[in-house]
């Protein structure tokens, strides 16, 4: 998105003709302070401690620099052996958890700070984290070409509402051209990736340039479509065929001269993309029954 954002505004010599973004954290400063200090557990505390580390280079986030300063002790010492190379983040986020859940009962991001840190950060606006937060936003501003927000509300490390924050303030700014999507209402961070690359994959193709050696040949004829086993293909020598599921799995049938076989592939919607001897192409849907 940040870099969306400065090739709209810097004029970097790309020809841009859209863009799709994947449940990302535009909004820092509202949409991901939330789980921050939220009363909600969440599984990627180690989150909060890397973001931290991040920012006290950039910013000097921690008082006289020392992290002491800002996480409790015992998660401090939890976090030092991950600065050291000792623990992964994956590992830190275990401990992390473990350690929160057997204090508190559940894994409260806000727990691992000082009181008088947390409490500073509620209420100071300009607190040093406050101000680091809201440099990282990055969705006050207003695209100009198709943009596409793709979320899952399900989304459990990425707080849906960015995409909703950013929709919101990129209309009010004047954009006409940006709509969020929920891809997938129970998917979870992880399992929302499949559907929000076939999303763009089918977004992106209406936009396709083709070189000038190529050409969508609009008399191509499917048939049946519908298709239990056995498809068609009508108007040229067909010399290539790869169908895309709804997942964004690549599919290469095999065929026979004009005919398709894709008695093995699973019931769904494709897309279809058709390559000719020609040199022309073709795209279209596919139902397999």
């Amino acid at each position: 998105m940040a870099f969306h954002r400065s090739m709209e505004a810097n004029n970097m010599g790309f020809d841009l003709k859209a863009a799709s973004h994947m449940s990302g954290p535009y909004s820092i400063s509202t949409g991901m302070k939330q789980l921050l200090i939220s009363d909600e557990a969440y599984g990627t505390v180690a989150y909060i401690a890397l973001v931290a580390l991040g920012y006290n280079e950039v910013y000097g986030i921690f008082p006289q620099n020392n992290m002491r300063n800002f996480f409790k002790e015992e998660y401090a010492q939890l976090i030092e052996k991950f600065v050291a190379g000792e623990d992964d983040l994956w590992e830190l986020n275990d401990k992390l958890i473990a350690k929160l859940t057997s204090q508190y009962g559940l894994a409260q991001p806000k727990k691992m700070l000082l009181d008088n840190v947390l409490n500073d950060i509620l209420t100071n606006d300009n607190h040093p984290v406050n101000l680091a937060l809201k440099d990282n936003d990055v969705y006050d501003w207003a695209p100009t070409i198709p943009t596409r927000l793709l979320y899952c509300k399900a989304d459990e490390q990425v707080a849906y509402t960015n995409s909703i924050i950013a929709e919101a303030k990129m209309k009010q700014n004047g954009s006409t051209t940006v709509s969020a999507i929920d891809v997938n209402p129970n998917g979870s961070h992880s399992s929302c990736v499949s559907p929000a690359i076939t999303s763009t994959l089918f977004f992106f193709l209406g936009f396709q340039q083709l070189s000038a050696t190529q050409e969508v040949l609009p008399w191509i004829d499917v048939y049946p479509n519908p298709v239990a086993d056995y498809f068609y293909v009508n108007g040229e020598n067909l010399e290539g065929v790869n169908l895309i599921d709804m997942s964004g799995n690549v599919m290469t049938p095999s065929f026979s001269g004009n005919m398709v076989n894709v008695s093995d592939l699973p019931s769904g919607i494709y897309l279809g993309l058709l390559k000719f001897a020609s040199g022309g192409t073709s795209r279209t849907k596919i139902v397999i029954r």
